[in-house]
């Protein structure tokens, strides 16, 4: 299967990070490429909070011990698994310009084996029109 995926990533909770890095690795296995755009889900991916990062959504809270001990015992994470994406295929991942220029960040802020750049939406716009899958997460 070939094509591409577009993925807009708004939230940074754990789970959504977790689900667009499956998402990402499930395509890139499939030979999709995939383009993932992120609006306030970008605080997630500043350089040196990644590894940290763990806030979960509302709903998930009372299955967050589960979750973090599953994902510990099989080393992985959402940012290890859109490493190894990325790695694998071919997996752009670019920063909001809005949100970015609102809480103050620039390219550099960003984790740089994970943010390949900050654009406006109009990117977005046209990665998703070229795009078989789009996906708001």
């Amino acid at each position: 299967m070939a094509g591409k995926v577009s993925i807009f990533l708004i939230s940074p909770t754990y789970e959504k990070l977790l689900s667009a890095a499956v998402i990402a690795q499930g395509a890139v296995a499939e030979g999709m490429e995939v383009f993932i755009f992120l609006s306030f889900a970008q605080v997630a991916f500043r350089r040196g909070e990644v590894e940290r990062f763990s806030k979960l959504g509302k709903d998930y809270e009372e299955y967050r011990d589960a979750a973090m001990k599953y994902l510990s015992q099989r080393n992985v994470s959402w940012h290890s698994m859109l490493r190894d994406a990325k790695r694998e295929g071919k997996v752009r991942v670019v920063a909001c310009s809005l949100v970015a220029d609102m809480l103050g960040l620039k390219k550099e802020d960003f984790d740089p084996g994970l943010v390949d750049d900050i654009a406006g939406v109009a990117t977005f716009l046209s990665e998703a029109a070229s795009s078989d899958v789009i996906l708001y997460i």
